[in-house]
């Protein structure tokens, strides 16, 4: 959610620089998972999914696919947020049990340019959701779906979109069965960038989860209503290789003026200008791929390009305001909740420095003994998505338990890394703790919260 006033004000840049444009979500916008697993988180979750809905509006998009991790709040939030939304949530597949019509819209047409846009879209079945004990309400399969939707669609549409939240097995399938689907857009299905892949005369992309990217694809639509069917690999993989590359200078001159950040360092400095010389003829060869595009005029074409939102890209302010409001009031939320009471097996900081002194004077001078304090200074200590990663002795999943920790434990402890140290406490000789490998780290330094972390070198800065 952090990352929404950086992708609005981008998004109203590409907007600016390009009419025509068609904005849409495949879904799995509301909730990182299909389910949540206690009331504060599911409480919490809601004030940030609203806040979300309430961002979307303001930035303009045309429609948003539901996901299955869309649902995890319930039927009843997401009509209360369908009802807020200035746009259409799309799902031709959720159906009222009863009737078996659609809860919400099963597709929609958008006019642009000329052209007619059919967007429609598919909720997943995958995986446990609260919409399984929900009486009155189905997710049907595509197969019963599509082929009596589809066919209203294509007589009326110039292009047709599936927002889809299936697996993207299924997705393969489905495009082989129907020709008239061109684009499909997949939501909640891996954590990657997937470049366009053409099946049958189905384009199938991705953008990464959780907003890291923007997908961004060119089309030149022709009324024969079919792609190109080799594509264009080279010039997609052109253009990936390059904003890989360009994204590596940008870092790499984020720290100091190349020259002299490598000035002993003779190697690297000539690396740094490889990658320089690399850009400028992978954009002679992206001219030419794109002159060749350009000569052929009979069918339909694109370019797809993956845009990164940047650290170093400003908020758009009345984004910003509304997600600082929402986690004020996630955090009240939590504050409400909070009770001291011990952590069964843990012993806290204090005990460990009774005969690790050396130890835990090198763990004070560390980022981890501050953890909590960051949270403080965001005012986001009572955030429960947040906390398991700030605190000592609590599971990813489970931090509406940190609420309850006592204050030694309100920081990366030494028993965080090295597990409950009750019983090495009481008979050190006879209990022995753990030696943390890099899966204890990887739980909280992913590279959602942590980009440039290796396990490595940042272990030797925590002994």
């Amino acid at each position: 959610m952090g990352g929404l006033p950086k992708k609005a004000f981008k998004l109203d840049k590409l907007q600016q620089e390009i009419s025509n444009n068609v904005l849409v979500d495949a879904g799995a916008l509301l909730f990182a998972k299909n389910t949540l697993s206690s009331g504060l988180e599911t409480e919490q979750a809601k004030i940030t999914a609203a806040a979300i809905v309430e961002g979307y509006s303001i930035i303009g998009y045309e429609a948003v696919g539901i996901a299955r991790q869309d649902l995890a709040g319930g039927i009843s939030f997401l009509k209360e947020q369908a009802n807020r939304s200035t746009f259409p949530w799309i799902s031709a597949n959720l159906v009222d049990r009863t009737t078996q019509k659609p809860i919400f819209h099963p597709s929609l047409i958008i006019e642009k340019n000329g052209l007619k846009i059919g967007i429609t879209g598919l909720t997943g079945l995958i995986g446990k959701s609260p919409i399984d004990d929900d009486p009155e309400t189905n997710i049907l399969p595509w197969q019963q779906v599509l082929p009596q939707l589809l066919p209203t669609l294509e007589k009326s549409c110039d292009i047709i979109i599936l927002l889809s939240n299936l697996p993207h097995s299924e997705n393969q399938i489905l495009s082989k069965q129907f020709d008239t689907i061109h684009v499909i857009i997949q939501s909640g299905i891996t954590i990657n960038n997937l470049i366009p892949i053409l099946v049958n005369n189905t384009l199938i992309c991705q953008s990464e989860k959780q907003g890291k990217h923007l997908g961004q694809m060119e089309i030149k639509w022709h009324s024969t209503k079919k792609w190109r069917h080799e594509g264009n690999p080279a010039l997609s993989q052109k253009q990936n290789e390059l904003d890989r590359i360009n994204w590596q200078l940008k870092r790499i001159r984020s720290k100091g003026v190349p020259e002299i950040l490598y000035k002993n360092r003779p190697k690297s400095l000539l690396s740094y200008h490889n990658l320089e010389n690399k850009v400028a003829m992978l954009k002679k060869e992206i001219f030419r791929e794109q002159n060749k595009e350009n000569n052929l005029e009979d069918q339909s074409s694109y370019q797809n390009k993956f845009i990164p939102i940047k650290k170093e890209y400003p908020d758009q302010e009345n984004i910003a305001q509304i997600i600082e409001q929402a986690k004020i009031d996630v955090n009240a939320a939590g504050k409400q909740r909070r009770a001291k009471k011990a952590l069964a097996g843990y012993k806290g900081t204090q005990t460990c420095k009774s005969c690790h002194i050396e130890q835990y004077d090198n763990w004070q001078a560390t980022p981890h003994a501050k953890a909590y304090e960051t949270l403080v200074a965001k005012s986001q200590q009572f955030n429960v998505d947040c906390l398991p990663c700030h605190v000592t002795g609590i599971d990813i999943d489970k931090g509406h338990l940190a609420l309850s920790l006592p204050q030694d434990l309100l920081k990366v402890g030494c028993e965080n890394c090295h597990g409950p140290g009750q019983d090495h406490a009481a008979t050190p000789e006879q209990s022995n703790l753990l030696t943390p490998s890099s899966t204890v780290c990887l739980k909280c330094h992913t590279d959602d919260h942590d980009d440039d972390f290796d396990y490595k070198r940042d272990r030797q800065l925590v002994h």
